[in-house]
Parts: C-alpha cells; sequence; structure tokens
C-alpha cells in the first residue's frame, strides 16, 4: 500500500456495542459478508477493551475509558472470538484497522497503582485529565 492508493480505500467504522442487536463481535462477524458486498477495505474497530467502572460516563461508559489494553471487554465476545473476527475479515477480503488510543486509561486501570509516575498531576499531585469534561480517563504523560 502506498500513499496514492490509501487515498482509494474505503473504511467501515464498527463500534460492536451498538453494531448488531447482540453488541457482540459475533454480531458483526455475521454482517461481515453484507459488509464486503459493499467493497469496503477496512473495517475500522472502536476501542474493543474493558472499560473502567471509577467515574464511568453513563452505565455503559464510555469505550475510551480503557481498563486494561490487553483484554477484550466480556460484554463484546473474548479473545477467540476476536481471533475468528480477525480471520473472518480477511477472509472476506478486508482488512483490520484497531482504534486504540494509549494517550489515556480509565480511573481504575491498573497502572494508577503500579506505575504513578506515568500519570500527569495536578500541582496538589493528583492525577488529572487534560479536558475536565474527560471525568472518566486519566492522562499519561510522555516526556
Amino acid at each position: 500500500m502506498n500513499k496514492e492508493n490509501i487515498r482509494n480505500l474505503s473504511f467501515y467504522c464498527i463500534y460492536t456495542r451498538n453494531h448488531s442487536e447482540s453488541g457482540t463481535l459475533q454480531g458483526v462477524i455475521d454482517d461481515l459478508p453484507r459488509i464486503a458486498r459493499m467493497g469496503i477495505d477496512f473495517i475500522w474497530l472502536l476501542p474493543i477493551n474493558p472499560i473502567g467502572l471509577t467515574n464511568r460516563k453513563g452505565t455503559l461508559g464510555s469505550p475510551y475509558s480503557i481498563n486494561n489494553f490487553r483484554e477484550i471487554n466480556p460484554e463484546h465476545g473474548n479473545l477467540d472470538d476476536f481471533r475468528h473476527l480477525v480471520s473472518e475479515i480477511h477472509r472476506q477480503g478486508m482488512r483490520l484497522m484497531l482504534d486504540i488510543v494509549f494517550r489515556h486509561t480509565s480511573h481504575d486501570c491498573p497502572w494508577v497503582k503500579q506505575h504513578p509516575e506515568w500519570y500527569l498531576r495536578d500541582d496538589k499531585g493528583n492525577p488529572i485529565a487534560i479536558v475536565s469534561e474527560w471525568t472518566d480517563i486519566l492522562d499519561l504523560k510522555f516526556d
């Protein structure tokens, strides 16, 4: 893939929770033939990781308030379901792009206690989010 032809590729964005009635990775798999028939090149999958509970926004939480970057949200399925999804996407002639934001975590991400030095802090030493409305996340620092 080069810069000239990437502009001609089509992306289909999927938020697993809302994509199918089941809200699962299997629900996405079941819909792949239809998506492939539209000529889609990439499935762009919004975060599928477990969502933090502390300071959760609403009852379901934001998928960008990630508790663990190495796990699959059990509401969506498990690692085997994810592997099956990847396999089916490729079988249908498409590629997968995962939406992962490594800029912040949930308040109850284990890193908050294991690596407090990784987080931005206010004048009192409390971990913070840069955007004050994003009350469900804490920002990582990259210096």
